[in-house]
């Protein structure tokens, strides 16, 4: 169990949830704490999709106990990301895009959010500045209702090039409203000008919308 979240990212790559048993999958819904969410939502994403009435209670039943409320999107949303969006060449630059998880939302609309954005700094510093409350560089609500970077989510991204850091938000932004209810930050208005030839599947996949 505990191996499935030590590298998250090489679990998602390798398919490991879906390989994982139904024991290993209740037991991280047992035992990740808050600070282990993203992991402990892919395990809760995993049951769902395998449509088990009786495991999709149970893994219910873990999660109320605990009052641990699973990202119920996240799975959908690393898949979008996945289809839609192409990375820039291997080099080495200077920007991070980032996701941050927020509450403060309805049942409706799955209980979070994502928040996107891009720095120079890194995201975790970016993230410290977001929670720090009266912080001139917060985003509204974050200080509140930000909770942690979604690692899994800024793939396949991360590092982008400085002089194209606004184009990496605004489709990273764009591709995860495909799949999450409520996505903020910043966007460029004006991406129909330049979207189709930076990222021609995410316009694909926005004009099938």
């Amino acid at each position: 169990m505990a191996d499935l979240l030590a590298n998250l990212d090489d679990t998602l790559q390798n398919g490991r949830f879906r390989t994982a048993s139904y024991d290993d999958l209740f037991d991280i819904l047992g035992y990740a704490n808050l600070d282990q969410i993203e992991g402990l939502s892919y395990a809760y994403c995993e049951i769902r999709r395998r449509g088990s009435a009786g495991g999709i209670a149970r893994a219910e039943r873990i999660c109320g106990g605990r009052n641990l409320i699973p990202i119920p999107w996240i799975a959908e949303a690393r898949t979008v990301l996945e289809k839609v969006l192409d990375p820039p060449p291997r080099r080495s630059y200077r920007a991070s895009t980032y996701v941050i998880l927020r509450d403060g939302y309805t049942e409706m609309n799955g209980f979070y959010g994502a928040y996107v954005g891009v720095t120079a700094k890194t995201p975790d510093k970016r993230l410290e500045e977001h929670l720090t409350p009266a912080h001139p560089r917060a985003a509204i609500g974050l200080p509140t209702h930000g909770i942690c970077l979604l690692s899994s989510l800024m793939y396949p991204y991360v590092k982008v090039p400085l002089r194209l850091k606004l184009r990496y938000e605004t489709a990273l932004h764009l591709a995860l409203s495909l799949a999450v209810p409520k996505v903020t930050g910043d966007i460029q208005n004006d991406y129909l000008e330049w979207l189709p030839a930076f990222q021609p599947r995410l316009m694909a996949a926005l004009d099938d919308e």
